[in-house]
């Protein structure tokens, strides 16, 4: 747009949700709405879930397909693009549920969005209340980021300010403007669909990361990174 920016500006943050939700997930585990050891097939009706912990999800060990899973063919994630926004929860799991999984739970990590996909639909059984509702309540309410959001937060919603997106590695990097953004957002939402700013994320970083507590609830297992890079939500840089 060519005005300068400032650290309360709004940018949609991709994966950054994933800390979102795996803190939130954390809190509930520790009021004793769900247990991390949980069978994934408790909440959610998913090919293999009685075999998968919720943890599994969180740390990228799930094995489950990705989506999109970097295969040829990726026709099921292209006709959500299409799809009028924005895309639910339920449809993202329609369109993946017939992909092979990628490994047996626990035996390798495979980065991936449907793990949170599966995570978010696995909160949402837990507690009767849309992901929203629960990241603001248990995470972004308590730490007064009140410049973050999880969509969508009503039909046009505030919009992210303009980027930029490499889709996939090497690929043209795109503008954010030439496609439909909250398609974007919410077509694997509960892995990549959340919109903050600077000044949150300074928040964020210094306490689920430093203090490694929100809202009174320990999170330091966000950060016990396991061999092959990856603890619940976060990566080791």
């Amino acid at each position: 747009t060519g005005r300068r920016l400032h650290t309360g500006d709004a940018f949609h943050v991709a994966s950054i949700t994933k800390a979102f939700v795996a803190a939130a997930a954390l809190a509930l585990e520790a009021d004793g709405t769900l247990d991390l050891d949980d069978a994934l097939g408790e909440y959610v009706d998913w090919p293999g879930g009685a075999a998968i912990p919720l943890r599994r999800l969180l740390d990228q060990t799930s094995g489950v397909a990705g989506f999109p899973n970097g295969d040829a063919d990726d026709d099921a994630y292209l006709a959500l693009l299409r799809a009028d926004p924005p895309i639910t929860t339920d449809q993202t799991l329609a369109a993946a549920r017939d992909l092979p999984p990628h490994a047996e739970p626990g035996t390798t990590t495979d980065y991936g969005n449907l793990s949170y996909v599966l995570a978010g639909a696995a909160i949402e059984a837990a507690t009767g209340q849309e992901l929203g509702t629960v990241l603001d309540e248990r995470v972004f309410q308590p730490l007064d980021m009140d410049s973050t959001w999880y969509p969508p937060r009503a039909p046009g919603d505030a919009e992210p300010l303009p980027g930029l997106y490499e889709v996939e590695p090497g690929a043209p990097v795109l503008p954010t403007t030439t496609f439909d953004m909250e398609v974007w957002r919410t077509i694997t939402a509960p892995a990549s669909g959340a919109v903050s700013t600077v000044d949150d994320l300074v928040t964020w970083v210094d306490t689920a990361l430093g203090d490694q507590e929100v809202d009174g609830v320990d999170v330091t297992a966000m950060s016990d990174i396991g061999p092959a890079g990856y603890g619940l939500g976060v990566a080791r840089g």
